[in-house]
């Protein structure tokens, strides 16, 4: 398969009014909403990625990391072939794909720091494969995990309150040299 695009995801408007709507007070019908949601487009994933993302708040984490996981089995059955083949292009250009590619991003994070590095890095590289552009940064976690780093280390040098400033792109431009066969393709389109 050359490029997969997602379709167009009729529950994303619903999705995003109960985004909206979420305060400390209502979180139960939040996640009762979700829930049924996620029952009406079982491969729309941001649902999930809220309802993981709300019980990892609530401190419910073995919940969160199987809404998750269901996530990521349930993008795998959508994006790869039969032989379990990704595509060669599933690009964050297209705003049908970005809930598939966050779930896959999750995922990796969620290897990660379940020490599972091998999981994550793997994760992370094919995403960088299909990806290129890198939106989400993924060639970011490829690094720290060369550079055994820890996923909370990463978070405690890194985010800057749920932001990246320009110190990663320094420390990214000064240790990708120390791994050019890794990042070989990833260097021949922007690096050098």
């Amino acid at each position: 398969m050359k490029e997969f695009i997602d379709e167009d995801r009729k529950t994303s408007m619903e999705f995003y009014d109960i985004q909206d709507s979420i305060t400390e007070d209502n979180i139960p019908p939040v996640i009762k909403n979700l829930k049924k949601l996620i029952n009406k487009d079982r491969f729309y994933f941001d649902p999930y990625l809220l309802l993981a993302d709300i019980f990892e708040r609530i401190g419910k984490k073995d919940e969160s990391e199987k809404i998750i996981t269901d996530a990521y089995d349930r993008a795998l059955e959508l994006v790869t072939e039969k032989s379990g083949q990704w595509p060669e292009k599933l690009e964050w250009g297209w705003l049908e794909n970005r809930h598939i590619i966050r779930t896959f991003v999750n995922m990796g994070l969620l290897y990660w720091k379940k020490n599972k590095t091998l999981e994550a890095y793997s994760l992370f590289q094919k995403l960088l494969e299909t990806n290129p552009n890198d939106n989400a940064g993924v060639r970011y976690f490829m690094l720290a995990i060369l550079e055994k780093m820890s996923e909370k280390e990463f978070n405690k040098r890194f985010d800057k309150g749920g932001y990246w400033d320009n110190e990663i792109d320094n420390w990214f431009d000064g240790k990708v040299k120390n791994h050019k066969k890794e990042f070989n393709n990833w260097l021949e389109l922007y690096g050098e």
